[in-house]
C-alpha cells in the first residue's frame, strides 16, 4: 500500500482535527512526526512537523474533506 502526505501541521492538535475529518469520512489516515516519540511536542528534528499520510488512491478525496480547513492550519 503506497502513502502519500497530503498535509503538514506545525501543530499536533490540528493534525489531529484533520485526521479525525478524514476518518469520519471514512478515509484511513496516519499521523507520522519526528517529536521523539511525543517527548518534545514543539521540536521537531527534521523540521517536518506533523505529517499527515493517507493511502494514494484516497488522496483526491481526502484534498476535498481538508478543503474545509484553514489555510492557517496548515503549512
Amino acid at each position: 500500500m503506497d502513502t502519500v502526505e497530503i498535509r503538514t501541521f506545525t501543530q499536533q492538535f490540528n493534525a489531529e482535527i484533520a485526521k479525525g475529518l478524514l476518518e469520519e469520512a471514512g478515509i484511513s489516515a496516519v499521523l507520522d512526526s519526528d517529536d521523539a516519540g511525543g517527548a518534545y511536542p514543539n521540536i521537531f528534528f527534521t523540521g517536518k512537523g506533523y505529517r499527515l499520510l493517507v493511502r494514494a488512491d484516497d488522496r483526491e478525496r481526502a484534498e476535498e474533506v481538508l478543503s474545509v480547513l484553514k489555510p492557517e492550519n496548515t503549512r
